[in-house]
């Protein structure tokens, strides 16, 4: 059996600017207002031809999809450093990079 030695992670959540949480919470508001919108327009006036079965049901899931997708990079933002990997996550999107390639950083703010 080898010894496997236990790679410590570190892990540092990446803090937003007030600007990025200001546009990300309008990136919500314009989310529920479509999904609002949209079901209110179905129900008011009916789905009557092609062009709105898939205009009415595209508008509420691409709504649904930036939602998820803001909560998931405001809940989930991170970078994770260890023994052999530079991992970033923003939500979903994850990205590795191997320690022994990188050479160089810059600070981009």
């Amino acid at each position: 059996m080898k010894n496997k030695q236990q790679t410590q992670k570190q892990i540092f959540r990446l803090k937003f600017s007030p600007a990025i949480l200001t546009l990300a919470i309008a990136v919500l508001a314009l989310c529920g207002v479509g999904i609002g919108i949209s079901i209110w327009r179905i129900v008011r006036f009916g789905v009557k031809d092609l062009n709105d079965v898939i205009k009415y049901p595209f508008l509420i899931a691409v709504c649904v999809f930036c939602i998820a997708l803001m909560i998931a990079i405001l809940v989930k933002s991170q970078y994770i450093v260890d023994d052999e990997y530079f991992t970033t996550q923003y939500g979903f999107i994850k990205s590795k990079f191997a320690i022994r390639d990188v050479t160089s950083i810059v600070l981009d703010s």
